[in-house]
């Protein structure tokens, strides 16, 4: 089954306004930067990435990008609890940037919280009407429910060849 996507294009998101660097952090306290914190998760350093990130943390310096990063490295070890907890944090930090809804919200569907996942998704969309990824995400996951209401419809009328029709057929576009 697909799970919504992350919002993993570091650069779109690194990229941020001057006044969010922790460039300045970085240098004063000899942790790394956010680029190589995302280098270092991309390719599965999560541990060494996790420490500096944390270190960030401890040290009070921590933007936006430190609690996205430190987020998509927990949920890419599987650590959705840990995970959530990031991404909540951030939309209490951060209530402005839909990207901490986004990525939220894949968790939640990753756990399969549905509505969870539809109500977080709709607050990003409130919140950046624009963020394509936000839309996409809802569309996807619109696509799951149905299908799992096709199912569950199917297990209750097993002579109902439509639901079980629609069902093959939404699971063929979720494996996309």
């Amino acid at each position: 089954m697909k799970v919504l996507s992350l919002f993993l294009v570091f650069s779109l998101f690194l990229a941020v306004p001057a006044g969010w660097s922790t460039k300045a952090a970085a240098q004063e306290s000899k942790l790394p930067d956010v680029g190589t914190l995302a280098g270092w998760i991309e390719t599965g350093q999560y541990a060494q990435a996790q420490n500096a990130l944390q270190q960030y943390l401890d040290e009070g310096t921590a933007d936006a990008r430190i609690y996205f990063l430190l987020g998509i490295a927990q949920f890419r070890q599987g650590d959705l609890s840990g995970a959530i907890d990031t991404f909540l944090t951030m939309t209490e930090l951060f209530p402005q940037l839909p990207e901490a809804y986004i990525n939220l919200a894949a968790v939640y569907a990753e756990q399969g919280t549905y509505e969870k996942a539809r109500q977080t998704l709709l607050q990003a969309i409130a919140i950046a009407p624009d963020a394509a990824l936000a839309h996409l995400n809802l569309g996807d996951l619109y696509v799951l429910m149905a299908e799992q209401a096709y199912r569950r419809a199917n297990r209750l009328d097993r002579d109902n060849t439509y639901s079980a029709t629609r069902a093959e057929l939404l699971q063929t576009l979720n494996a996309r």
